[in-house]
Parts: C-alpha cells; sequence; structure tokens
C-alpha cells in the first residue's frame, strides 16, 4: 500500500497549483458568505481530486500494469478508500484552522465550538460522497462513471422533492422535529452522524472489493 500512496501523492502533487486556487477561493468565498463555508468547500474539493488519481490509473490500460506488481485488488481498493479519507481530512483540519482565525480576528463567540462541529459535520458528509463515489468510478469507466453520478444527484433531488410534498401531503409538522433537533446537543447529532457513515463506509468498502475481483484487465 506504501507504494500505491506515494505514486497517488505524487499525482496529487502535479496539481499542487489547482489545489492552491481551490484554497484561495474557498477563503475569498469566506469573506462573502459564511466563515465556515470553506471547511466545506476546499474538503469536497479536495476529495475530488483523490478520486482523480483513479482516472490515471486507468488511461491507458494502466491497471493492466498495476496489477502485474506485487499488489493485491482489496490492497488497491483500500490505498483508494485511505488517500481519499486522508484528503477529506486534511482538508477538514486545514479548513477548520482557516475559518477558525477568521471567526476569532472577527471576535465570534463559541468559535472553537463552531469550528470542530463545522469539521466534523464536513468529515461525515466527505465520507458519504467517498462511500458512493469510490465504487462508481471503479465499476465503471469515466464517463459511464460521470454519468450515473448525474443520475444518482438528480434522483436524490427528485427524492427530496418527493419527500417534500409528501410531508406537505400527510400534514407533518417538520417545524416541530426541527425545533427537536436544535434542542438536542450538536454532539450527540454528530455522534450518531458518524457511526451511520462510518457504517456505509464499511459497506461500501466491502462493495467494491467484490466488483473490482470480478473485473478483468
Amino acid at each position: 500500500m506504501k507504494g500505491l500512496l506515494t505514486k497517488d501523492l505524487l499525482i496529487l502533487k502535479q496539481q499542487a497549483k489547482t489545489a492552491v486556487f481551490i484554497l484561495l477561493c474557498g477563503i475569498m468565498m469566506s469573506f462573502t458568505f459564511e466563515k465556515t463555508m470553506v471547511i466545506g468547500y476546499i474538503t469536497i474539493i479536495g476529495t475530488m481530486l483523490a478520486f482523480s488519481t483513479i482516472g490515471y490509473d486507468e488511461f491507458d490500460n494502466g491497471y493492466s500494469f498495476i496489477f502485474t506488481l506485487p499488489v493485491s485488488r482489496r490492497t488497491y481498493v483500500r490505498e483508494k478508500y485511505a488517500l481519499a479519507l486522508g484528503c477529506a481530512f486534511s482538508m477538514a483540519v486545514l479548513g477548520g484552522i482557516i475559518a477558525l482565525v477568521m471567526m476569532l480576528a472577527d471576535g465570534t463567540q463559541h468559535a472553537f465550538e463552531e469550528t470542530l462541529i463545522s469539521s466534523g459535520s464536513m468529515i461525515a458528509v466527505a465520507i458519504l460522497f467517498i462511500s458512493f463515489m469510490i465504487p462508481v468510478r471503479i465499476k465503471y469507466n469515466a464517463e459511464k462513471g460521470r454519468v450515473i453520478m448525474y443520475i444518482l444527484y438528480a434522483a436524490v433531488l427528485v427524492a427530496g422533492f418527493a419527500g417534500s410534498k409528501l410531508i406537505s401531503m400527510l400534514g407533518i409538522d417538520m417545524h416541530a422535529f426541527i425545533s427537536k433537533l436544535d434542542a438536542m446537543n450538536p454532539w450527540v447529532i454528530l455522534c450518531i452522524l458518524a457511526i451511520a457513515v462510518l457504517i456505509l463506509l464499511a459497506v461500501s468498502e466491502q462493495y467494491t472489493e467484490h466488483v473490482i475481483s470480478k473485473k478483468e484487465y
């Protein structure tokens, strides 16, 4: 796994200018919107950069070469998850530091707690993103994978719209539900969210191992 990580980190190093540009965009957006916005922005974009290494591996029958090396398919899959998680975590920490400095400079109250909760929430969102993206990218090529993701995005939007309509038809009071959530300790909500996404991540990783074991390169 160490060799695969080294390879992918060198690939990411070539995208350093893009990463710096993304970081600057995130900082500028934070001056206009919420200070914590930089956390979510660079966390998701940083995670997407990690996915780009799969495209490099696919290029010019790269998989055929990689799997002639002493690297198992299971190790390859686990390395991709480790890389994506590492990028998500490091970007969330970096974004959190930037947001914290900006909030402290503005004299924001509870800046440290707000930064921790925002960073933790974005790591959870990134894990959810990773759990869906890696299986899709491994199972399909870049073009098909992109189409599948667009379909998934559309399905989420349709489900959200249909859900809101159904809630309205059934007369469910969402304001009361949201008030109950607001009354809960945010750390409890974050812990529940963390457990849920970690279970999803484990299922995703096992599924991806199954997918790649069936593929021929």
